[in-house]
């Protein structure tokens, strides 16, 4: 009887700190981790030099580690005036709402799905999301069902509405990108084949928009003035040895470096995750389901 009633308290106790452990995963700016020392010099993390390797025709990569900040991101600049160029997303069928999947699983499920292999793919996380009952908690966490919190159109159809508080980047036919301030309703973006809804614009007109200094995982979009160029910021800081993460101001300066006029942050934390031709770019597995990605394909 005590051997069992001590098994039902290892029980108990290893359950709280699961609890408290994805309880630390948010995708909400609300339970990010704040930085140590928000005073630090941007020679920490804006390269002064960016040295674009190319991937594939239209798309170059730059990869940035400082070993004593510490800090890892990612950058991918994509040349949006490619012909070649299709950009969709998941969810993009009736059946995939609310159906939370990892990015290796959805880079599975597009190359079955997918009749002619593309030479070249991308996956990146989108937008913020909640559980089925409209929270991040330890449900949503435990369990796959997935709301997403914004607007969210592929190929000219609206999975998710508009959510007004939050901004967004989107796509004409062309691929032509604009970044939205706020999502003021759908018919907004009737011109657009497809859109994103992130949390907020941090970089306007060239101009640093003022946010807390809270560092984590990024997923951020910068954009140049023509709308033709697009970067994409995959900041580390899962594993905080290794890298501390970025608030979105530093991220700003980085984009600015890179040369974009516009930036929008995307969901963070656990949810942001960078695929390429079916490898994982981050230094570690990104388990979280997410319930909205950009894919891009050539």
């Amino acid at each position: 009887m005590e051997a069992k009633t001590k098994i039902q308290k290892f029980k108990v106790a290893g359950f709280l700190l699961l609890v408290v452990f994805l309880a630390g995963c948010s995708t909400f700016s609300s339970s990010v981790k704040i930085a140590e020392n928000a005073e630090k010099s941007s020679f920490e993390y804006v390269p002064e030099i960016v040295e674009w390797h190319e991937l594939h025709p239209g798309f170059s990569y730059f990869y940035y580690e400082n070993k004593k900040f510490p800090l890892r991101y990612h950058c991918v600049k994509v040349d949006l005036k490619n012909p070649e160029l299709k950009i969709s997303g998941y969810p993009k069928k009736e059946n995939e709402i609310h159906q939370g999947i990892t990015v290796k699983n959805l880079n599975s499920k597009l190359n079955k799905e997918n009749e002619n292999k593309p030479s070249f793919q991308m996956i990146v996380n989108t937008s913020p999301f909640a559980g089925k009952n409209g929270k991040w908690d330890i449900y949503a966490h435990i369990f796959s069902y997935r709301t997403i919190v914004g607007i969210h159109k592929i190929e000219n159809k609206i999975f998710s509405k508009a959510v007004p508080k939050y901004a967004a980047i989107a796509f004409k036919n062309d691929n032509k990108a604009i970044i939205f301030d706020s999502q003021k309703s759908d018919e907004e973006f009737s011109d657009y084949h497809a859109v994103f809804g992130g949390f907020f614009t941090t970089l306007r007109d060239f101009q640093i928009r003022k946010f807390p200094q809270i560092q984590d995982s990024r997923t951020a979009f910068g954009l140049t003035q023509d709308g033709y160029t697009l970067f994409v910021l995959i900041v580390e800081a899962e594993r905080k040895h290794y890298s501390r993460g970025l608030s979105y101001p530093e991220c700003s300066e980085i984009f600015l470096k890179l040369g974009a006029g516009d930036a929008i942050q995307m969901d963070g934390g656990g949810s942001a995750c960078l695929f390429i031709n079916g490898k994982n770019y981050l230094s570690y597995s990104t388990i979280r389901k997410n319930a909205s990605f950009i894919v891009f394909e050539q």
